[in-house]
């Protein structure tokens, strides 16, 4: 479970990162 809860927390670590990405091309 440890695993998976890892996995998670790098997920959404990525879609929050690519939110932000996203928000930043549409700024531009």
């Amino acid at each position: 479970m440890e695993i998976v809860s890892i996995e998670r927390k790098t997920f959404e670590a990525m879609v929050a990162k690519f939110d932000r990405f996203v928000s930043r091309m549409d700024a531009i």
